[in-house]
């Protein structure tokens, strides 16, 4: 049995997919880009920022769903480094000690 995983907390699909659909124990989520969720607006500004508003993105369908980071097994991520600057967007996210393994935002 499946079952579609929907919150305003983050932007609504763009396209024809679900922002999470459960199947059994399985969680599936949909990929995010920088969309705040109360304008549907794309964020334009720094990569940290853009990285930041996807993430809470996620976490937010993550919470919608009863799980959070520390519940996902396998993460795809796509970044675009910042050309001008060479700096990545998640510095300070822990993504490259496994993206989303035990999420937590660093200070």
């Amino acid at each position: 049995m499946k079952k579609i995983i929907k919150t305003e907390a983050a932007p609504a699909p763009i396209g024809p997919y679900n922002q999470a659909v459960r199947a059994g124990e399985t969680l599936y989520v949909s990929g995010q880009i920088a969309l705040d969720p109360q304008t549907g607006e794309l964020l334009e500004g720094s990569i940290e920022a853009e990285t930041e508003l996807v993430m809470e993105n996620l976490k937010a369908v993550l919470k919608a769903a009863g799980a959070d980071f520390s519940n996902v097994v396998k993460s795809h991520h796509l970044e675009l480094e910042n050309r001008t600057t060479g700096r990545s967007g998640c510095h300070g996210w822990g993504c490259h000690e496994g993206l989303c393994g035990a999420y937590q935002k660093r200070e």
